[in-house]
């Protein structure tokens, strides 16, 4: 391998990424998270269901590529790109339930909500390529899509541990009788909030790194818990003195059988 190819190819591993800080991001999840939510209480029959169906999908998929793009496009363009890719996959989604009774049952077919995905995803590393102007060339698909994947691999995999580790809290506190997070944690659009929340928020962070995989990347993710960790004990070892643990050995008796 020649010196400029292999500048060349340290160049396209880097992966130039615009830092447009984390609100943005956050702000994006939330929304897709909201509205892959509203997209289960989408329950119309006839032309008003169908249309309310296709303008739930254009949003969620309008903010889904949003916050996937922003790091790559900056806020204004990605917003822009992401509203149009959500036209698309909105108004093809609105012709294909012209063949179910409901929205419901376009979604439960499987079937046509996987094809709009792949829509959805298919154009994302093309449309990074073509505004950045590197030219779409098999070289540069090949990083741009491994690039988003990576990022949202390690993205949706620190929402997993965000949720694990909410879960785990909410049973902690159950045992000295708080009962907040976990009647907050029944509730779905708690949990689609929650979780589009924090896989914005690690499509920030992985975005602040200039590799594409560090080894730096779980440290700053796991370091975001840190507060919420802290919190949740500081609760629990106040309220251990006022409420006791008869949650937990409440059973076990003392005296044998």
């Amino acid at each position: 391998m020649s010196n400029s190819d292999h500048q060349t190819r340290t160049t396209l591993e880097a992966g130039p990424r615009l830092r447009s800080g984390r609100a943005p991001h956050v702000v994006l999840g939330i929304l897709a998270g909201l509205t892959l939510w509203a997209l289960d209480e989408v329950s119309g029959a006839g032309e008003v269901g169908r249309i309310a169906a296709a303008l739930t999908i254009l949003a969620w998929i309008g903010f889904s590529a949003s916050g996937v793009l922003l790091a790559y496009l900056g806020p204004a363009r990605a917003v822009r790109t992401g509203a149009i890719l959500g036209g698309l996959v909105g108004a093809l989604a609105w012709v294909s339930m012209g063949g179910f009774a409901t929205p419901q049952g376009f979604f439960n077919a499987g079937h046509p909500t996987t094809a709009l995905l792949v829509l959805a995803i298919l154009p994302l590393p093309f449309l990074t390529c073509f505004y950045r102007g590197t030219g779409i060339s098999y070289r540069h698909l090949y990083i741009e899509s491994w690039d988003i994947l990576v990022r949202s691999a390690a993205a949706w995999a620190f929402a997993g541990l965000v949720l694990a580790v909410a879960f785990a809290s909410a049973e902690l506190l159950r045992l000295v009788g708080v009962e907040l997070l976990h009647d907050l944690l029944r509730e779905d659009m708690v949990i689609a909030i929650l979780l589009g929340g924090t896989v914005g928020l690690g499509l920030a962070v992985v975005a602040e790194l200039n590799d594409m995989i560090s080894p730096d990347l779980a440290l700053r993710l796991v370091r975001l818990l840190t507060p919420f960790v802290l919190l949740v004990l500081a609760v629990f070892l106040a309220m251990v003195p006022v409420r006791g643990l008869t949650a937990l050995f409440g059973s076990v008796s003392t005296g044998g059988a």
